[in-house]
């Protein structure tokens, strides 16, 4: 099951795009059959919110990006999700601007705390456009 970190994290959940969905369903599924939380920490932000982040991405901007915690998730669970999901969604995911790969699942901490942040390409915001 997904959770929500605060309230407009789950009211903007519904603007993410509908890949973006699939693929964060598909992930709580997976940590659920282990035991683990998938709890949402951002979805889609503003301009401003973006700014104050200091972010050069668009993704959160675009509903093509999720953020959730690793609390309670040990290396193996993050190691393993990893694995599964950046070959599993290979054909949809981000390129990493330093490896020039297709990543969809990316472990970090931006200073807020360890998370995963999920990625799909932008040719699919740019597809919902025209």
């Amino acid at each position: 099951m997904i959770s929500f970190k605060n309230k407009k994290s789950k009211q903007r959940y519904f603007s993410l795009l509908p890949l973006t969905q699939l693929i964060i369903t598909d992930v709580s599924w997976w940590a659920n059959q282990r035991g683990l939380d998938v709890v949402i920490t951002e979805t889609v932000t503003t301009l401003e919110e973006d700014k104050e982040l200091q972010r050069v991405s668009n993704s959160h901007l675009q509903g093509r990006a999720v953020d959730f915690s690793l609390i309670g998730w040990s290396e193996k669970d993050i190691k393993d999700c990893e694995k599964h999901f950046n070959e599993k969604y290979k054909e949809v995911s981000a390129y990493s601007l330093r490896t020039k790969k297709p990543v969809l699942i990316v472990p970090h901490d931006s200073g807020h705390g360890r998370h995963i942040h999920l990625q799909i390409n932008r040719r699919f915001y740019e597809n919902k456009r025209k």
